[in-house]
């Protein structure tokens, strides 16, 4: 067996509302189209990718990521050109 990609990844954002303005411009930035909008979960599709956050239970919210710590380290999106990663640089 070959794997075909990584068909989505999820994150719980501490403070759900400030993550989903962030992903709102930067999913479709990315080209990514928004599949699912809703108080608790936002979710884009694009390059045979999914990339969502949801919002934590009410006993993590506020709470930050730690990098280094058990659980995701990070996410990285592929580019196809240095110039697009400029492209995204300027953007964010």
């Amino acid at each position: 067996m070959e794997i075909n990609g990584v068909a989505h990844i999820f994150i719980t954002a501490g403070d759900f509302v400030r993550s989903r303005t962030f992903y709102a411009k930067l999913l479709p930035f990315l080209g990514m189209r928004i599949v699912s909008d809703t108080p608790t979960l936002f979710y884009g599709v694009g390059g045979r990718t999914g990339f969502g956050i949801e919002a934590p239970p009410e006993s993590e919210r506020g709470k930050r990521f730690v990098q280094g710590t058990v659980g995701l380290h990070h996410v990285c999106f592929r580019a196809r050109s240095n110039a697009d990663v400029d492209e995204a640089h300027d953007f964010l």
